[in-house]
C-alpha cells in the first residue's frame, strides 16, 4: 500500500474526466499545465447532466459519441487549491506520470511559502500567486523534459524535473512576496495617508464597488445621494431614517447577498447606535450564503464557416434557390401547426410573436446544425429576466425616481414610453400604489446622444434605458457562455479569405438591421412581475409605473436572448442559404459579387419575410461598393485587385476632432467627458489601427479616473492632439488579399556578470536563414544600458534585441502590407510589452514606440509569438557562438549606434 493511511474517498476522489485530461497529456508525451481546476471529485461528476451526443468521424465511420466536457470545480480559498492539487497528484500517480510523493512535496513547498513571515512593507504569497507559480512550473518542465514515458530503470521524468523546480529561478520567482501592508510599522505609515485613500474609495462614487467588480464579483454600493462621477451601481437609500435602516436589512437578507462592507459608522452614531464589533459581527451573520441563480439564458451557438465558395457562383445560386422553394413551401405546410402553437402561447407572447414562424424557424435551426437547440421554445415561452427575487428594492427605485431632474428629457421619456405603449410593448400606465407587492421595479432614465450628421448638424436624440441593475434583477443572472460579435476585424478577416479563394471578382456590400430588434421577442409569463419600469411624468409631477411585455434594453438577459436569435438568424443563412455575412448584436454585414447581389439580397428578404422579421430601410442602402457599419466605412472599390479599405466615417471624425479641440481650447475637463471621449476613441482606434495609440489612450484613461475636474496639462494635450491627428490626418487601413513573403524572426539577450549580448536570426517561409547578427556588449558599456542602476536589465536588452533584429534585419528587405512577418522571443515580460503596446519601464516605452514607427512606415502588422529558451536559434549568437551559422549572412551592427541608443533612451 504506497498511499496507506489515505482515504480515497469524498474530496479524495477524482473524477474519470481527471484521468482522461492526463492521459490527453500522455499521449502527446509532452508535459503540458494541468489545471487545478479541471480536477473535480467524482462525487460531482455523477451529479451532472448527462453530456449531449455528436457526430464524429473515425475510420471513414460516422459514429454518435457523448459530446466531450470539461467541468471545473470551485476553487475560492486554500482549502479547495489544496484538495484540487492532491487530487492531481492522485491521477497523475495513477497514470505513471509522476509519483504521489514527489508531486505532493512541490505542493507543500508552495502552501509553505504562504506561511513565512514576509518582510516589513510586503505581504505573504496570496493564492493567486500558488496558482501562477504553479502553471510556469508546467511551463518550464515543458521546455526542460524530451519525454513522459517510464526510463527502463523505473525512474519516471518528471520526478527528476518537478524536484528542481524549487531551486529554479524563473518559476520561485513568481512566489515572492509583493509590496503591501504586513506590519504595524506599515499600519502606523497608511494612517498618515488615510485621507487620501478616503477619497480615492469616496461612498458617493461607488469606488469600492467598481473596484471589487473588475475583480470578478457582482457589487453595488448603498448612499443617499449619488455623484455625477459614478463608477459603479448605487442604490439610493437614507440610512438616518427607520426606513431607511429597515431597507437595508431586508437587502442584506437577499440571497444574492454574499459580502458586505461597512462604511457608515457615523450614521449609526448619529441614529443612536454604537458599532462595536460584536454588532457588526452580528449584521454580517444575518446574511445567508450565496445561491446560485438560474442562467436564464441557453448555449451561444458555435456557428459555421463561409460557405463553400470554391463551388463557384452559380453553383451557390443553384443551391440557395433551391433551398429558398424548399423553405417557402415547408412554411406553407406548417401553418396549421404555427397556429395551433400559437394558441399555446400566453396572451402577450402570442402578440408579440403574430408574425413570426417559430416551428419553421425551428426546423431551419436544426437544418443548419445550430448547438442552440433550445431557443425555439425559449422565444415561444418567452425569455426569464432573474433568478432569485429582488422586489425588496422597489422602495429604492420608487424614492430614487420621485424627483425632478432634467424636465425635458424627462417629456421626452414620456412619449417614447406611450409610443410604446401604442405598439403594445408596454402596458400602463400603472398607479405606483396599486402594484403587486411581490413586483420587482427597475427605473426607466434618459440618455441624451450627441451625434452629427451627414451635413454637419448636430443631432440630439433621448434614448431610453431600464435600469435592471439598480434593481438587482442584473446581478442575479448568470450564463455558460459569453457573446462574442463579429467586429470589423472579423468582417476584414471574411472578405479577405473570400478574395483568397475566388479572387478577382468586384465585391459589394451592405449593411442591413433587424428593425426594433429587442421588441420583437417576448417576456416568459414568469418574468412579467420583474418587468416593471418606473419614470417621473413632469405632467402629473410623480412617479408612473408600466409594464414591459417585450426584452427591455438595459437587462442583461434580453441582450443574451436577443443575440442567441440573432447569431440563429446568422447560422440559417449562412449554413442554408450560403450568404456571407456576419453579426454584431442587430447589424448584419453581407458581402457579395456583383453578379448574385440581386439573388443575394433575394435571398435575404425571402428568409426574413418567412421567419417574420423586418429590417430598417435607414441603413439599407442596397449593395454598393461602399458601406457603413459599425461606424467605419469598407471600401471593396478595388477588390477585384485583392484591395479592401477601411475608414472611419466623416460624422464620427467630425464628432471626435469637435470633442477633442473643445477640450484642449477650454484647458479643463470633467471626468465624464473624458470616459465619453474615452469609449469613443478606444472603438475607432481598435476598428483601424490596433495597438499603436495605446500609450495616448493609457493616458487618456488615467485623467479620466482622477475624482473631480481637473486640467488638461501638456501629457493629456499631447495625447489628445496625437490622437486628434490620427483620426484626421491618418490614412485609410489598407487590407490585401495573397501571399507575399514569409519570414520568421528569432531574437535573444544574455546578461551574465554584467555583460550583454544581443543575438537575432531571420529565416524565409522555406526555413532558410537570411540573416542574422550577434553583438557583445562590456561590463563597462552595461553602465550606460543601466542608468537606473537596476539588478538585472535583461528585459531592456531582450526588448532591444527584438527592435534591432526589426530594424537591421527586415530593413534590408523589399517590405509591402502583403510581408508576413512573425517574431519569436522567449522572454515573456518583452513579449507582453509588443503584444499590448505597454509597459512601466521607459526605456522599453521608447523602443515599442519606434517599433511602432516602423510598423507604421512600411505598413508592416508584426505577429508576436513566444518560444521556449531551449528552442530558439538566437541564443547561440546571442552569446557569441557563431559556429553553425553562415558567416557571409551576418550583418553587422554598429556598438557605437546601439549605445547611442541606449543612452538617449536612458536620458
Amino acid at each position: 500500500m504506497r498511499l496507506a493511511g489515505m482515504d480515497l474517498v469524498g474530496q479524495l476522489e477524482v473524477s474519470y474526466q481527471a484521468y482522461d485530461y492526463v492521459a490527453k497529456m500522455l499521449v502527446a508525451d509532452v508535459p503540458m499545465y494541468l489545471e487545478p481546476h479541471r480536477f473535480t471529485t467524482r462525487a460531482s461528476e455523477i451529479a451532472r447532466d448527462k453530456p449531449p451526443k455528436t457526430l464524429v468521424v473515425e475510420s471513414s465511420t460516422l459514429q454518435v459519441k457523448d459530446k466531450e466536457r470539461k467541468d471545473r470545480c470551485n476553487i475560492v480559498n486554500e482549502l479547495q487549491l489544496s484538495q484540487a492539487l492532491a487530487r492531481r497528484s492522485l491521477a497523475c500517480d495513477l497514470m505513471g506520470v509522476c509519483s504521489f510523493k514527489v508531486m505532493e512535496r512541490w505542493h507543500r513547498y508552495l502552501f509553505d511559502q504562504m506561511q513565512l513571515p514576509p518582510p516589513p512593507h510586503f505581504r505573504a504569497p496570496t493564492l493567486e500567486q500558488i496558482v501562477r507559480t504553479d502553471k510556469m512550473a508546467w511551463l518550464r518542465m515543458a521546455e526542460t523534459v524530451d519525454t513522459l514515458k517510464i526510463q527502463p530503470d523505473g525512474t519516471k521524468p518528471l520526478d527528476a524535473a518537478i524536484d528542481t523546480l524549487r531551486s529554479d529561478h524563473t518559476v520561485t520567482f513568481h512566489m515572492l512576496p509583493m509590496p503591501g501592508k504586513s506590519s504595524p510599522d506599515d499600519r502606523k505609515s497608511d494612517d498618515k495617508k488615510r485621507k487620501q485613500v478616503d477619497s480615492d474609495f469616496e461612498p458617493r462614487t461607488a469606488g469600492l464597488s467598481a473596484m471589487v467588480r473588475r475583480l470578478g464579483p457582482n457589487a453595488l454600493g448603498i448612499d443617499h445621494a449619488v455623484s455625477k462621477r459614478l463608477k459603479a451601481p448605487v442604490i439610493r437609500l437614507d440610512l438616518v431614517s427607520p426606513a431607511g435602516r429597515e431597507l437595508l436589512w431586508r437587502i442584506l437578507k437577499q440571497d444574492t447577498v454574499c459580502r458586505i462592507h461597512l462604511v457608515f459608522a457615523q450614521i449609526l452614531c448619529k441614529c443612536g447606535i454604537t458599532p462595536t464589533p460584536s454588532s457588526l459581527l452580528q449584521a454580517v451573520d444575518v446574511v445567508p450564503p450565496m445561491r446560485a441563480a438560474a442562467a436564464a439564458t441557453g448555449r451561444q451557438p458555435t456557428g459555421h464557416k463561409l460557405s463553400q465558395l470554391e463551388k463557384g457562383e452559380a453553383d451557390i445560386a443553384r443551391d440557395r434557390t433551391q433551398q429558398m422553394r424548399r423553405w417557402i413551401l415547408r412554411a406553407t405546410e406548417l401553418s396549421d401547426l404555427e397556429t395551433s402553437a400559437k394558441a399555446e402561447m400566453s396572451e402577450h407572447v402570442r402578440e408579440i410573436l403574430q408574425n413570426k414562424r417559430i416551428k419553421l424557424f425551428e426546423e431551419m435551426l436544426e437544418e443548419a446544425g445550430s448547438s442552440d437547440v433550445s431557443l425555439a421554445q425559449d422565444i415561444s415561452e418567452g425569455f426569464d429576466l432573474m433568478g432569485s427575487n429582488a422586489a425588496v428594492a422597489r422602495e429604492c427605485t420608487l424614492a430614487s425616481v420621485a424627483k425632478h431632474r432634467d424636465p425635458e428629457t424627462e417629456l421626452e421619456l414620456v412619449n417614447i414610453t406611450e409610443e410604446e405603449v401604442k405598439r403594445g410593448w408596454l402596458r400602463g400606465p400603472v398607479e405606483v400604489q396599486s402594484l403587486p407587492k411581490t413586483a420587482v421595479v427597475s427605473r426607466r432614465f434618459g440618455v441624451k446622444q450627441n451625434s452629427i450628421g451627414e451635413g454637419g448638424a448636430p443631432i440630439v436624440k433621448v434614448r431610453p434605458i431600464d435600469d435592471l441593475t439598480e434593481s438587482l434583477v442584473n446581478l442575479t443572472n448568470s450564463a455558460s457562455h459569453t457573446i462574442s460579435p463579429m467586429s470589423v476585424d472579423t468582417i476584414a478577416a471574411g472578405i479577405l479569405r473570400r478574395m483568397h479563394i475566388c479572387g478577382g471578382s468586384r465585391l459589394t456590400s451592405k449593411t442591413i438591421d433587424l428593425r426594433k430588434a429587442y421588441k420583437n421577442l417576448p417576456l416568459s409569463k414568469a418574468a412579467l412581475n420583474d418587468s416593471y419600469i418606473v419614470l417621473f411624468d413632469p405632467s402629473k409631477n410623480k412617479p408612473v409605473a408600466y409594464q414591459s411585455l417585450v426584452l427591455p434594453f438595459g437587462a442583461r438577459a434580453a441582450v443574451m436572448g436577443f443575440c442567441r436569435t440573432s447569431y440563429g438568424i446568422w447560422e440559417i443563412g449562412c449554413s442554408l442559404l450560403g450568404i456571407h455575412w456576419s453579426v454584431y448584436f442587430d447589424d448584419y454585414f453581407v458581402v457579395t459579387s456583383e453578379q448574385e447581389s440581386r439573388h443575394v439580397d433575394l435571398a435575404l428578404q425571402t428568409l426574413v419575410s418567412l421567419l417574420g422579421w423586418e429590417t430598417s430601410g435607414e441603413k439599407d442602402a442596397g449593395f454598393d461598393t461602399v458601406s457603413r457599419v459599425l461606424g467605419v466605412m469598407v471600401d471593396l472599390t478595388d477588390s477585384s485587385d485583392n484591395l479592401v479599405r477601411v475608414t472611419n466615417t466623416e460624422s464620427r471624425i467630425k464628432e471626435l476632432v469637435a470633442s477633442m479641440n473643445q477640450l484642449i481650447d477650454k484647458s479643463r475637463f470633467r471626468p465624464g467627458e473624458l470616459r465619453v471621449l474615452r469609449g469613443r476613441l478606444q472603438f475607432a482606434e481598435n476598428q483601424l489601427f490596433g495597438r499603436a495609440a495605446g500609450k495616448h489612450l493609457k493616458t487618456l484613461s488615467r485623467h479620466a479616473e482622477m475624482l473631480g475636474s481637473g486640467t488638461v496639462d501638456s501629457e493629456l494635450t499631447e495625447a489628445l492632439i496625437y490622437l486628434r491627428d490620427r483620426v484626421i490626418l491618418g490614412p485609410p487601413r489598407l487590407l490585401r488579399a495573397g501571399t507575399g513573403q514569409q519570414f520568421s524572426l528569432f531574437t535573444d539577450a544574455s546578461y551574465e556578470q554584467g555583460e550583454v549580448g544581443l543575438g537575432g536570426v531571420l529565416f524565409d517561409g522555406f526555413g532558410n536563414i537570411v540573416s542574422w547578427f550577434g553583438e557583445n556588449l562590456s561590463d563597462l558599456d552595461a553602465v550606460v544600458l543601466n542608468p537606473l542602476e537596476k539588478e538585472t536589465i535583461i528585459y531592456e536588452c531582450e526588448a532591444l534585441a527584438f527592435l534591432l533584429g526589426i530594424m537591421h534585419l527586415l530593413g534590408q528587405k523589399e517590405l509591402s502590407p502583403l510581408t508576413e512577418v512573425v517574431g519569436f522571443l522567449d522572454n515573456q515580460a518583452a513579449l507582453q510589452a509588443f503584444l499590448t503596446g505597454r509597459t512601466h519601464s521607459r526605456i522599453v516605452e521608447v523602443i515599442l514606440r519606434e517599433f511602432d514607427a516602423f510598423e507604421v512606415a512600411t505598413g508592416l502588422t508584426t505577429w508576436v509569438d513566444r518560444v521556449a529558451s531551449a528552442a530558439n536559434p538566437a541564443d547561440e549568437p546571442s552569446r557569441s557562438i557563431h559556429d553553425s551559422l553562415p558567416l557571409e549572412l551576418r550583418v553587422p551592427l554598429n556598438r557605437e549606434d546601439i549605445l547611442q541608443r541606449f543612452d538617449v533612451l536612458a536620458s
